[in-house]
């Protein structure tokens, strides 16, 4: 029985290790892609630098992107521009890889459609489009985190911090005018008073059990269901300004699933 799990292991061990490396080398693919797209929109203006220090490349570059250098002044023939050929790599092969992906990924969740994860991987287009060239950005910095490469949880913190901190503030005073006015609409209807004075069972912290159905018949299951929505939303997105994102969104949601089952 121990060897079968040992080998379980070993087997999702190695997985795991062949995706990290994978996610690094298409990472890294697209670095390059995306500087030789730099490197190919900004060739004119730089060609005299080029020129002066690396005539070699600029031989070998100008027909590629359709200059007659034997021109006492070198023309840019805008039909002859044969960038997209070297382009047409890196999109197959993106195309390809983001094929796979969705295939693999709907297969081990059924209840994601290919369509769904085209919206969610909606920055990965632009690899496999010949246009808009220079927001192939999005998706290479996404792979460079992901991969762990580069580590940008600074920076998206900076960058997300403002938007998040409105919505998180905002989240919070829709909660408090909420449950103010349910408990107004219980004191009102004599909901808290019959609470207060029904006899309230006890509750033993070492059985390690709570019971869910006196707290819903209390305060109502559909109360109870919305407040904890909001609170596991409002864990999403109040977490990351506070640290220990996963601890508190987990706390969050226990909390939720504890009033709501």
């Amino acid at each position: 029985m121990s060897d079968s799990h040992t080998t379980v292991n070993n087997t999702d061990v190695k997985s795991s290790k062949k995706t990290i490396s994978w996610a690094k080398m298409s990472a890294l693919v697209a670095v390059v892609n995306f500087l030789l797209v730099l490197f190919h929109f900004s060739y004119l203006q730089l060609r005299p630098v080029y020129q002066s220090y690396f005539p070699g490349l600029v031989k070998i570059y100008d027909p590629i992107k359709g200059i007659d250098s034997s021109l006492a002044n070198p023309e840019y023939l805008t039909s002859a521009d044969q960038f997209w050929r070297i382009d047409t790599f890196f999109i197959g092969f993106f195309g390809a890889e983001f094929l796979i992906k969705s295939l693999f990924h709907t297969r081990r969740k059924p209840g994601v459609t290919w369509f769904d994860f085209v919206l969610r991987r909606w920055y990965e287009v632009f690899l496999v489009i010949p246009i808009w060239q220079g927001w192939r950005i999005l998706p290479v910095l996404v792979r460079l985190h992901k991969s762990g490469l580069v580590n940008l949880d600074r920076a998206v913190a900076q960058v997300t911090y403002e938007p998040v901190a409105y919505l998180a503030n905002t989240m919070s005073e829709y909660m408090m005018v909420r449950f103010i006015n349910q408990a107004k609409s219980s004191i009102k209807q004599g909901d808290a008073a019959q609470m207060l004075l029904a006899q309230q069972p006890y509750l033993h912290v070492n059985q390690g059990q709570y019971d869910r159905t006196n707290y819903q018949a209390d305060f109502g299951s559909d109360n109870l269901q919305s407040f904890a929505t909001g609170a596991t939303g409002f864990g999403r997105i109040a977490a990351p300004q506070f640290g220990n994102n996963n601890q508190t969104v987990g706390f969050l949601s226990n909390c939720a699933k504890f009033l709501s089952d």
